[in-house]
Parts: structure tokens; sequence; C-alpha cells
């Protein structure tokens, strides 16, 4: 997988030169780290606008519906300005997601083949006292035959201990385990399981045979030479070894031929001469693989274990999942200045009827409360959207934007059935004139604070199903907590 890894760093390197002269506009705090990712992220979203050949991508990563949130958010004229670095910081995120993870799992790729056991044409052994490790080799010859090998690495030899009590048990285990892949001793014809130690047992065990002609001291069956038709019996002799302490076994087998042809002869005449390596360099600290084997040359390669890609493939899902999650995020903001309009809409209301009612116009009402909210910020008040929207319409009002126009951009920019209709009051007043515009904003008012106690209560079942689950989390470790003493008095 290293060339899929490489494949992609060349993309992301080509991608970097591609946009080196990019320039980087935005508020936003951008780390030397992070540089060359936002040129990169603002490249491919200039090329996304520019190609008329991806309206479907482009269709993909700049959806309508997020447009139109960004636009809510920041009503202001320049808001492609804010479209632009909001994309751009989703492409980003997303590129330095996927880089990661490709450095990663390069990384992982790397080590993984760096950190076999062939060294040079020999499998280097453990140091004693450590645990027994195994390798996956494939012998090839000249000829191009290739055969795959489980090849275990057992560390360098040293004494255990053992006692009386643990050989008997270690002789059941080896009853057992001694026929291997065969149905029984009384028919022999594939590898019997010969261990050199066993797990639990602090015991050197070696293995004696009869004929070593037909089975060797690791278990191999050497029956290619055996006449068809004949049966051959052979006595094994399971040594227990601590110190100078021996405890002996002994098992009768009978070994069956089994023509062995082909690939088969091949695999047979490898794992002799591995089992013979084996024992040769038993006390070396490393096994030599065989060079030939059955008159064939060998050319031994390890099979790393190659964890890379997982992590690879993790990473990029992350980083696209990160960028569709970014909408979800706006869409809540949206969602909340929408509550916070709702909700403050019965307070402004009230006071834009009081001011009127005191005599000024509606203009001069709108000017006050904006007047009166930049100075609770300028204390160090918290931000209210109703107000940041009439800020809004007196910095248009001031501008010379029509009042009636003002009123209307105020009620779109709100997008609230409320709002449109509070709006459309007072736009009515301006064109038409009226002497009931103060009665009608009463009338409002205590309509908006009906909807306001609807809207609370509301709130507050939804608060109530929220809570419902750890509610039950609750009952069920209640539960847990009053059964469990309940059946322990019970069982004693």
């Amino acid at each position: 997988m290293v060339w899929l890894y490489l494949t992609v760093l060349s993309g992301f390197g080509l991608l970097a030169v591609f946009s080196r002269r990019e320039m980087i506009f935005t508020e936003e705090a951008v780390s030397v780290l992070q540089r060359p990712f936002e040129k990169m992220a603002i490249h491919l979203y200039r090329e996304l606008l520019r190609q008329p050949g991806l309206a479907g991508l482009r269709r993909v990563m700049r959806p309508g519906s997020v447009r139109e949130e960004l636009r809510i958010l920041d009503p202001s004229t320049g808001y492609e300005r804010s479209e632009h670095a909001y994309f751009v910081r989703k492409i980003r995120c997303a590129l330095l997601l996927v880089f990661c993870g490709d450095c990663l799992a390069l990384l992982l790729s790397a080590a993984g083949g760096a950190g076999g056991l062939l060294r040079n044409g020999a499998l280097v052994r453990p140091e004693p006292g450590e645990m027994e490790q195994s390798a996956v080799l494939t012998a090839e010859d000249k000829a191009g035959s290739r055969e795959q090998f489980t090849v275990r690495v057992p560390a360098r030899a040293y004494t255990k201990e053992e006692t009386d009590g643990m050989a008997e048990q270690a002789f059941r285990v080896l009853d057992k385990s001694l026929v291997g892949e065969n149905l029984s001793l009384k028919a022999v014809s594939q590898k019997l399981e010969m261990p050199s130690s066993l797990p639990g047992f602090p015991f050197q065990i070696t293995w004696e045979s009869s004929n070593y002609g037909l089975i060797d001291s690791n278990g191999t069956v050497l029956n290619s030479s055996l006449p068809e038709g004949t049966r051959a019996p052979v006595e094994l002799t399971a040594v227990l070894s601590y110190g100078d302490r021996r405890y002996e076994k002994k098992y009768q087998a009978v070994v069956e031929p089994v023509p062995l042809i082909g690939e088969d002869a091949f695999r047979h005449e490898v794992e002799t001469a591995l089992q013979r390596s084996q024992e040769e360099t038993e006390e070396r600290g490393e096994m030599l693989l065989p060079s030939s084997a059955g008159g064939r040359t060998l050319v031994w390669t390890e099979r790393a274990e190659d964890r890379s890609l997982p992590v690879f493939l993790f990473l990029t899902v992350l980083g696209l999942f990160s960028y569709r999650l970014t909408d979800r995020e706006l869409h809540a903001r949206v969602e909340r200045r929408s509550r916070a309009l709702q909700l403050g809409f019965p307070q402004m209301l009230s006071q834009l009827v009081l001011y009127i009612g005191a005599g000024m116009s509606v203009r001069a009402g709108f000017v006050c409360m904006g007047e009166n909210y930049r100075e609770q910020r300028r204390k160090g008040g918290g931000r209210h959207e109703v107000y940041e929207e009439i800020l809004i319409m007196c910095h248009e009002l001031e501008s010379g934007v029509p009042e009636t126009e003002a009123y209307s951009r105020f009620g779109r920019r709100c997008g609230l059935i409320s709002y449109s209709r509070f709006c459309s009051l007072l736009v009515q007043n301006l064109r038409k004139g009226s002497s009931t515009l103060l009665l009608s904003l009463r009338e409002e008012a205590e309509q908006a604070f009906a909807d306001r106690k609807n809207l609370a209560r509301q709130m507050g079942e939804e608060a109530g199903t929220k809570l419902l689950f750890p509610m039950i989390l609750m009952l069920a470790v209640t539960m847990v907590m009053i059964m469990v003493p309940a059946y322990r008095s019970f069982s004693g």
C-alpha cells in the first residue's frame, strides 16, 4: 500500500506548487503550519467556482441551504467574503486530516516493513526469557515455485524449573496434542505436534525417535521414501528436562506413506530443510535459513503485517465527515438565532410601544433602542439578536435608505412571521397613515407575550424529553443496586 500513500503525498505536493501564489485574506489567525493548506484550500475553492464542468461537484460542496444560512448570519453587503472564508476553512480542515492520515499510514507501513525478523538470509531469534516469535516467509526458487511458510522462532535455549506434579499434567497435555492433524498414533501420515515447550509449564521438552528416518525430533513425518502399502512402527520418547532431572514417557506410532508430488513435494523439502536448520542453530542468536532444498535454490522474503491502510481510511473518512459536520453546526447557529429573535420580540415591541406612547416617532424609537443597546454592549452587556438587527437598520437609515425599505429589510432579515407582520404594520402606516398604529402595536405586543408563554411551555416540554433518557439510566442503576443485594441474600 506504500504506492497509494506516496501517490496521495505527491498529489499534495503538486497542489502546494499550484497554490503557492495564492493570497490569504482572512480574519482568522492561521499558523505557519496551516498556511500551505490554507492556500491549497483557496486554490481548490477558486477552481471549483471557475471550471464550468464542475457544476455537480459545486452543488455538493456548496449547498444552497448552507449559503442561505450564511447570508442570514451575515447580512452585510460583503457576505460573499464570509461565504468564501467559511468554505475555505472547511476544505482546509479536510485536507489537514487527509494529509495527517496519509503521513501516519506511510510511517506505519514503513515501520511494519522494517520490523521483521528476516536479516540477510537468517531469522533473528529473541533473547533468552523473551516470548517466542513467528515469521511468515515465502520461499521461491529460480524456476518460479513459491510457497508460504509460518516459521516459529523460539528464544535461545535456557534451563527451566519443573516439579513432579507438573510433569504428570504436562504428559496429559501431550497425550491429547501429539497426534496433530492425524486421527490417531496408529495411522500417522501428517506432522505430529512435538513441541519443545508447553505454555504454563517450565520444562524443556526433547523428543527421541527410534527411527529418525521416519519421524524426526520435531514431529516431521519423513514418509516420502516409504513404499506404498507399508506401515512402519516408530517409538517416540518425550523427555521433560530440568537440570539433571528427567521425566520420560513413550508413545507407539505407526507411520503410513503419503505420496508427495508437485508443490506438496516442494513444501515438504523446504520444511525438512527448515527443521534441520532449526536443530543446527538451536543455541545461536539467529536461525539460518536454508539456501537450497531438494536441489533447488531458495530466496526468502518476509510478509510484514501492514496496519497502515485502516488508519489512512479512518482519517480520510473523518476528514470528509468534518466537511459535512460543519454544516450541521452552521444550521444549529441559525436555529439558535431564530429562537433568540422569537424570545426577544415581545420585549422589543413593548419598548417601541412605550416610546411611541411617550410621543416619539417610530424611527426615533428604533434609534433610541439602538443607542441604549450600544451603550450596554460597551459596558460589557450580552449580545441580543433583535437589537443587533435594530442596529443594522439604524445604520441603513443613517446612510440614506428610505424608512419603508429599511423596515422591509429588517423583517426579511429576521425571517419570522411575527416580524414580517410587525414590519408590514410600520410600512402601511408610513404609506397610508393610520391613527390606530399605537393600538395595533399594543395588540401585537399582547399577542407576542402570549406566543412567548407558549414557546416557554414548549421549551420546557423539550427539556423534559431530553431528560428522559438519563432518568431511565438512573432507574436502571437503581434497580441493579436493589436487585443485586436481594439476590445475594437469597443465594446465601
